[in-house]
């Protein structure tokens, strides 16, 4: 089992955020950020984390897939509601009827956006329809954890299982990333080992429990040093004051990800999801500390095993 994560951050020479966890030859993505439908490809692995999404299914269609069965496609689910407004400015709401759409609204969305190219596919090559390639599903975040957008993001709770087939058990968690809620971790379990995905978050106990004993945690990371020097010297204008307090409150720095790490007892720790993505490696090493495991800074295209097979 290997996964190979492309990465993100203010580096151009870097890729958007996604990972694949390749199981038996079976590829399980994880994020579409850009620029994953070029990477796959470069990795052979043929045909900021939804922005190459339906990239993956319009190039996946126009290239042959499906193939014996429907690609199954997991996302957040309808946020609920739409998070207060910062300021006293009012602020007009998109798609009013449906303002928070989950993954299955959003591909139907797309679908829609790109009627004319799909309908014309359909009518000269003879492909099925994209309801034969992909099938989607909201995730259902167990009610009686009584999560709720805006009010009550992250309570405490056990993970919980997405989805499960003949190769991986994926099992998930809500995280703490601000204002966006829905947000998950996703741990993957598998004969050969488990690797667990952190999304965007702060520091969180839910990804804790997720992570507990697995060989490989992949993390996102934030240098604050860089977020500090993003505007220079204070005062900053509200809009500054308001994106430096989601960068440092919304991520893991460089000195707090290293003990989270410890305390889920990882063997391997990986730093992904790189803000800003052209730091020097060196900087990023800093993570080891306070961690006695081992520590990999992701680069695109990386790729890992994972274990031996136990059976």
């Amino acid at each position: 089992m290997t996964w190979i994560p492309p990465h993100n951050g203010g580096d151009q020479t870097r890729h958007g955020i996604a990972s694949a966890v390749v199981v038996d030859g079976a590829i399980y993505l994880v994020d579409c950020g850009m620029g994953v439908a070029h990477q796959l490809r470069r990795a052979n692995l043929h045909s900021d984390h939804t922005m190459d999404y339906f990239n993956i299914v319009l190039s996946g269609w126009y290239q042959g897939l499906p193939g014996s069965a429907p690609v199954e496609v997991y996302g957040p689910g309808d946020r609920g509601a739409l998070p207060p407004i910062s300021g006293t400015t009012d602020v007009p709401v998109v798609n009013p009827e449906n303002p928070t759409p989950g993954t299955v609204d959003m591909t139907n969305y797309l679908t829609q956006a790109f009627a004319t190219d799909i309908n014309d596919r359909l009518r000269d090559s003879g492909k099925p329809g994209l309801d034969k390639l992909i099938r989607t599903h909201d995730i259902q975040i167990p009610s009686k954890i009584g999560a709720r957008a805006n009010d009550n993001q992250v309570p405490i709770m056990d993970p919980f299982l997405v989805m499960e087939d003949d190769r991986v058990k994926v099992t998930a968690t809500l995280v703490d990333h601000g204002a966006v809620y829905p947000a998950f971790a996703f741990r993957f379990d598998t004969d050969d080992g488990s690797i667990v995905f952190s999304g965007d978050t702060a520091p969180t106990p839910n990804l804790i429990t997720l992570a507990t004993g697995a060989d490989i945690l992949v993390h996102e990371v934030i240098d604050a040093d860089w977020v500090k020097a993003l505007y220079g010297e204070p005062p900053y204008s509200p809009e500054e004051e308001g994106f430096i307090e989601h960068l440092l409150h919304s991520h893991t720095t460089i000195e707090q990800v290293g003990p989270v790490a410890e305390e889920a007892g990882v063997k391997t720790l990986v730093l992904s999801h790189l803000a800003p993505g052209n730091n020097p490696t060196e900087r990023w090493q800093a993570a080891a500390a306070g961690f006695s495991g081992d520590l990999i800074v992701g680069e695109d295209l990386m790729e890992i095993g994972v274990g031996e097979r136990t059976s």
